[in-house]
């Protein structure tokens, strides 16, 4: 059955871009239609992709889904991708907008924070 649902796309610390669809997509499903409408290349780019002159959606990126008054958010991985919690990614982004080569590049800094989080395992246990 189809519902309502909102779905966010957020580069940490730079970009966000949120849209409704009505749609019975599992969330994996939801994810990777996602990173194949947000990849050069993929032949399934969206035109508001397209259009925003952005990168391609890359690991540690976030897709956050949001139906019947439930957030479920996941974060790209190298293979799939891994589902957070809220807490977890505010933490991220705060670590890498506050990392020193943020204002160069907020891509180098997130993948620097993506490295790091993994030594520290502050990742989301297993619901």
């Amino acid at each position: 059955m189809k519902q309502l649902t909102q779905i966010t796309l957020t580069y940490p610390g730079t970009f966000v871009k949120g849209t409704f669809k009505d749609t019975d997509e599992e969330d994996l499903d939801i994810c990777e239609r996602i990173f194949h409408e947000w990849n050069h290349g993929s032949q399934s780019e969206s035109p508001t992709f397209l259009a925003s002159g952005q990168r391609s959606m890359s690991v540690g990126d976030f897709v956050t889904i949001r139906r019947a008054g439930e957030i479920t958010i996941y974060q790209c991985d190298t293979f799939g991708w891994s589902e957070k919690t809220v807490e977890y990614k505010i933490l991220f982004e705060r670590k890498v907008k506050a990392h020193p080569r943020f204002s160069v590049s907020s891509w180098s800094a997130m993948n620097d924070v993506l490295s790091e989080t993994k030594e520290l395992d502050i990742s989301t246990p297993t619901a």
